[in-house]
């Protein structure tokens, strides 16, 4: 085997990924519910700043305003005071940011929320256990453009490629200095909207923090 550890895998790909790559946005361990992808990465964003904060302003926000069309606060029927004031302040967020008008609780959509990248790719690192990462990996769907899993290359005569062709994941190869992508996936197209936007916005303030 190339790799001891894990995390050695991992490391070795984030600088090949950066140095050879040139990919500008890296982050390590992004967490949606129990899932945790060990590195999501873009090579552009198209805003400087989070829209999204929490999954419910997401939630709310495409569902009810912009697929149901609720135009006043009161239609929304937010029913815990604690959510209505931060979902208000959200509102208000989206004001500032020139999304929406409020006037005396209706809220009018002057332009829909652009989406932060159009071009996110999430990865799940394994040294050998490319069946775990399969599995893992399909949770990632839920907001990456694509999805894929990284394993060392020692391993790569056990894989059944195939069945990551079924599934439309991913597969890089990992040595010392050097990467193979041997299954490149065709780009998601079937993923919730309010997760999608949320988690890109997660991964945006991430990117932040880290840069900090």
């Amino acid at each position: 085997m190339t790799f001891k550890y894990e995390k050695d895998l991992v490391n070795e790909l984030v600088t090949i990924l950066q140095e050879d790559y040139n990919i500008k946005y890296v982050v390590r361990e992004l967490q949606n519910g129990k899932n945790i992808a060990d590195i999501v990465y873009s090579k552009e964003l198209k805003r400087d700043f989070a829209i999204f904060d929490e999954y419910i302003e997401s939630y709310y926000y495409f569902n009810e305003i912009i697929q149901n069309k609720k135009k006043t606060i009161e239609e929304l029927n937010i029913k815990n005071k604690d959510l209505l004031r931060k979902f208000k302040k959200f509102l208000k967020k989206l004001e500032k940011a020139g999304y929406i008008t409020l006037n005396n609780n209706k809220i009018h959509v002057i332009k829909k929320v652009d989406i932060a990248s159009k071009n996110v790719v999430a990865i799940e690192a394994k040294l050998s256990d490319w069946k775990s990462g399969l599995n893992q990996a399909l949770a990632y769907k839920q907001y990456s453009d694509y999805v894929y899993v990284a394993i060392d290359e020692y391993y790569y005569k056990k894989v059944d490629i195939e069945l990551f062709e079924k599934n439309n994941v991913g597969l890089i190869l990992v040595g010392k200095g050097h990467i193979k992508k041997v299954l490149i996936p065709k780009k998601e197209k079937d993923f919730e909207v309010d997760i999608k936007y949320y988690m890109i916005d997660k991964f945006l303030t991430s990117v932040h923090a880290t840069n900090m």
